[in-house]
């Protein structure tokens, strides 16, 4: 079977990262992903670059939509479920 590549170039350490959090902690929504690599890394990463690399790396697939209260505003808004893909391991 062929390898299937990834073209990651500066993200590829925030992207390795994803992967073994969501293989550790399973589904997480978009916020905690973002939470868990601005812990863990030295100079973190913007919601921009964890959406960009969340929606556009085949290794990643959402799972469903949930509401969440945000609350400062009082307001709800849809927070995206992630979690990898049947074939992620065929991903280099």
């Amino acid at each position: 079977m062929p390898i299937k590549r990834i073209m990651s170039g500066r993200t590829k350490r925030l992207r390795l990262k994803i992967v073994r959090f969501l293989e550790k902690k399973g589904p997480q929504n978009s916020q905690q992903i973002y939470d868990h690599l601005n812990k863990s890394s030295y100079s973190g990463a913007t919601q921009q670059q964890v959406g960009n690399i969340l929606s556009k790396d085949p290794r990643f697939r959402p799972v469903s939509r949930t509401q969440v209260l945000s609350p400062a505003q009082n307001q709800r808004y849809d927070i995206q479920i992630w979690d990898l893909s049947l074939d992620y391991k065929e991903w280099n």
